[in-house]
Formats: C-alpha cells, sequence, structure tokens
C-alpha cells in the first residue's frame, strides 16, 4: 500500500470499511426485494386481467363444495354468478377492513342456492360503530331470491375461536364458516359486484375490483441502487480527499497531524 494510503489500517477507517460494505449489501439486498415485490405485484395483476376477463359462469360449473379451500387460490378474480336467497342468521363479519382511512367491516353474509348448498357473499363494507354482531339492523339483507355476479374469494385461515359462536372474525376462514352454517358451504367466497334485484340503501358499500397498480416498488428499488452508487462513489473521494490533505498540512515534524493524516471526519469538512 502506498505511504499516504497507510491511514486507511487505522482502526476508526477499519470500522468505516465495515460499515460501507455493510450499508451497500442491505441496500443492494433491499433494492432487489423491491424487484421481487414488483414482480409479485405483477404477476398478480397478470392474473387478475386474465381470470376476470372469462365468461361470468354459474359458481358450480367451476368449484363443488366438497373440494378443500385450496382451490379458492386457483379460482380467485375468475366472474361466477349465483342465485339463491340470503341466510343473514349465519352472516359475519370480517374486521379491520379500511376504506379511505376510515376503520369498517365486511359483511359476509351466506346465499342459500336451495339445494342444501350456500356460498359466502362478500357484500361489501360497513364502518365502524355499527352493529358489529353480526346483526343486519343498520344494512338490511334483501329478502326474496337474487342474483348475484362477483369475484371469487379464496378462504384463509383463522385459528378457530373457543366459546360461542362467533359473528366477527379476522380471517374470512371459509373451513371455519362451512362449521357454522347448516348448509354445505362452498370452499370460496363471492366479492359481490352486481346484484338482481340491486341492493338498497347506501350500506354495505359494494367493494370495488381489486386495483392493477404495481405500486412505489419500482422507484424504492431505483432509490436503494441510487443510495448504493452513492456510497460506492462517494466513499473512494472521500479517501483522496484525505489522502491530499495529509500531504498538505505536514506538522512541526515533517510528518501529517493526526486529525490531518486520518480522521474521515475531519476530511470531509
Amino acid at each position: 500500500m502506498p505511504p499516504r494510503y497507510r491511514f486507511l489500517l487505522r482502526r476508526k477507517w477499519i470500522v468505516l470499511h465495515v460499515l460501507l460494505i455493510v450499508s451497500v449489501v442491505a441496500m443492494i439486498n433491499l433494492g432487489f426485494w423491491q424487484l421481487r415485490r414488483l414482480d409479485e405485484k405483477r404477476t398478480r395483476n397478470d392474473e387478475i386481467r386474465d381470470r376476470s376477463a372469462q365468461p361470468v359462469s354459474p359458481i358450480g360449473d367451476l368449484v363443488d363444495p366438497d373440494e378443500p379451500v385450496s382451490v379458492g387460490g386457483e379460482l380467485r378474480f375468475r366472474a361466477v354468478s349465483a342465485s339463491g336467497t340470503y341466510a343473514p342468521e349465519d352472516q359475519f363479519l370480517l374486521r379491520s377492513r379500511d376504506r379511505d382511512g376510515q376503520p369498517g367491516f365486511w359483511v359476509y353474509t351466506p346465499l342459500d342456492l336451495g339445494d342444501g348448498t350456500a356460498v359466502a357473499i362478500d357484500r361489501g363494507w360497513i364502518p365502524a360503530g355499527r352493529e358489529t354482531d353480526g346483526s343486519d339492523v343498520d344494512f338490511p339483507t334483501p329478502t326474496g331470491p337474487v342474483t348475484v355476479v362477483g369475484l371469487i374469494e379464496q378462504s384463509f385461515p383463522d385459528p378457530r375461536p373457543s366459546g360461542e359462536r362467533q359473528t366477527t372474525v379476522a380471517h374470512a376462514d371459509l373451513d371455519w364458516f362451512d362449521d357454522q352454517t347448516e348448509a354445505d358451504a362452498f370452499p370460496v367466497a363471492i366479492q359481490l359486484q352486481g346484484q338482481d334485484p340491486a341492493p338498497t340503501g347506501d350500506l354495505p358499500v359494494v367493494l370495488p375490483p381489486p386495483e392493477l397498480d404495481e405500486g412505489p416498488h419500482l422507484s424504492y428499488a431505483v432509490q436503494w441502487f441510487l443510495f448504493t452508487a452513492v456510497a460506492l462513489i462517494g466513499y473512494p473521494i472521500l479517501i483522496v480527499r484525505t489522502a491530499r490533505q495529509q500531504e498538505s498540512e505536514p506538522d512541526a515534524t515533517g510528518e501529517g497531524s493526526e486529525d490531518a493524516m486520518g480522521d474521515p471526519v475531519g476530511a470531509a469538512q
């Protein structure tokens, strides 16, 4: 190593070397993590486009009530229809569902298909502060026959609540739902998009179709890679400036002072 760069072997510089390496590795990994998240988002968007573009099918043509809930992952976002009557006595609410920053619930009401089977219909959002026991006092359930059209939702497992029957849950666990209703429940739910006759009243608010935006992942990845470039370019510049300062500020003995000959803070000022 040239004598002018021997200060790089001092303890404080070694600490800086280690910090730089750790920071660069972390920033590169964060950048690639954001790119992986972007790829996942694009894959999901393609899945939504492909599946939702297929013709609307009766739910019984795509899935059987006896199939496992895992089938929902293969069918989510498919457009389906179902006809029957709502059964609000087995209704449940999915908590912690925000809309425009306002907390609330999603309302799942079984639709009795009249043949001993039922499917949970995600009728939409209601604000917190309404009835939270599954009651439909503030958001009446339509009576009489209805035909619904919507997108398939998959089941998400949830620890089974103990004690009395629960009407407010953290996840739409359709295995749990099947145990709660006397009908043979489908292993998927339907996110309501349209209904005939049309719903009356302002609640529940029908949920919009899934968004197809890619999020901020690409910009975040670019930022992390820019931070990496700044570190890799700036650190050598700091080293060169420190070496030049060492040569230009000799002390009384002709050797560089401690600050001038290797203080990275002083060199950066």
